[in-house]
């Protein structure tokens, strides 16, 4: 990595890495070290599923959300409060 000049300041480029195996790596410790250092590190979350310990960013306007996804983490225990609530009811 080397640092280069832009319009606004300055940014970090990836140079004659391409062909690198630990590429992936270096962008993960990257990535991992821009948020650490981010604003948004206040609102860093873990996803509120039992078997799931993703990490996610909330984003959203009231700061409340709770799985890493929806479609996934957040579908399956909503299924599972249905179900436990319909089970409820036929006792």
């Amino acid at each position: 990595m080397q640092i280069a000049p832009t319009a606004d300041g300055f940014t970090w480029t990836w140079v004659n890495c391409e062909d690198r195996l630990d590429l992936i790596l270096w962008k993960i410790i990257y990535s991992a070290g821009e948020l650490l250092t981010a604003t948004v590190l206040s609102r860093l979350r873990e996803c509120a599923a039992d078997d799931c310990s993703f990490l996610f960013v909330d984003l959203s306007r009231n700061n409340r959300r709770c799985w890493c996804d929806m479609e996934d983490c957040g579908n399956r225990f909503k299924a599972k409060r249905h179900y436990e609530r319909s089970k409820k009811k036929t006792v």
